[in-house]
């Protein structure tokens, strides 16, 4: 009989996530049985406030693990008994173990940088800006400050939030982080642009900013498949785009493209679509 497993994710407006097909589907291949529950703030009616009682029902119901996404990153973090290094250097969980009723918190969200030197080896790293500053924004940061970014201007709607992740980065990695007020500022003379908002998923539809402000000169990393799908599908009715649904590996003349990077492993189809250097955007986090 297969080993069975009980796991979760917790988060806002998640009813759209492949992440339990996607677990499910690797743990029969792995020869398990998990059963792979949502659990979502929306749906319950309830707020980041309610984490505390969401862990301890989890630990009592018997959960294994569960996968952690906005709003809950930060948030969670002082509700667990132990953090990993990574995370706590990062200041976000998407990724928590439960054994022997202790909650220890990891985060995934880094290892995009593993993607990011596969797909976009040859990427100018002179300045590159970061729109969210939030958990899946804090992962973003740190891995690309450890491959080599030169200088990372930080954007978020709360400008406080961003000069904290600056200040926290240029800690560990050096000053090399700025935070900035406007989009349209911190974009002039930036050769890369790393969209970390939850902007684009069910529930908070459309693009983080202005399709004009993204010119071909940009590389783009989108942390949300969501999001980036949708980003997509707005950007290609506004300015008449072709389609963006082929594979990785199928490139256009003339136009560079990158994979999302978040869940390098999967099958494109599944979690990885291509989309054009105009169009940006989750990690995710677990989604």
């Amino acid at each position: 009989m297969a080993e069975s497993f009980l796991c979760g994710l917790i988060g806002a407006r998640i009813q759209g996530s492949r992440s339990p097909a996607l677990h499910q589907a690797e743990a029969r291949a792995q020869g398990l049985a998990l059963t792979y529950k949502l659990i979502d703030l929306d749906v319950l009616g309830v707020g980041v406030e309610a984490l505390p009682r969401l862990l301890d029902d989890a630990v009592r119901e018997g959960y294994c693990g569960l996968n952690i996404t906005f709003p809950c990153k930060q948030a969670v973090m002082p509700l667990l008994q132990g953090v990993s290094e990574e995370a706590r250097a990062i200041g976000a969980v998407n990724t928590i173990v439960i054994a022997g009723g202790k909650r220890t918190g990891y985060n995934t969200d880094g290892r995009v940088g593993m993607g990011f030197r596969r797909a976009l080896p040859d990427a100018d790293l002179a300045r590159v800006v970061l729109l969210g500053a939030g958990g899946a924004g804090s992962a973003c940061a740190d891995a690309v400050l450890r491959l080599g970014v030169r200088e990372l201007v930080i954007v978020d709607r709360e400008t406080a939030r961003a000069g904290d992740l600056a200040r926290r980065m240029n800690a560990i990695h050096g000053q090399r982080c700025s935070p900035a007020a406007e989009i349209e500022a911190a974009l002039r003379g930036a050769t890369g642009l790393i969209h970390a908002t939850p902007t684009g998923m069910a529930g908070i539809p459309g693009m983080p900013l202005q399709a004009s402000l993204l010119t071909p000169r940009l590389w783009g990393v989108g942390h949300r498949l969501r999001a980036a799908r949708d980003g997509i599908a707005q950007g290609r009715q506004a300015r008449r785009m072709p389609d963006h649904g082929r594979r990785p590996h199928e490139r256009r003349p003339g136009a560079r493209r990158v994979s999302l990077l978040h869940r390098p492993r999967c099958r494109p189809g599944a979690h990885g679509r291509a989309f054009p250097v105009a169009m940006k955007r989750d990690i995710a986090s677990p989604r």
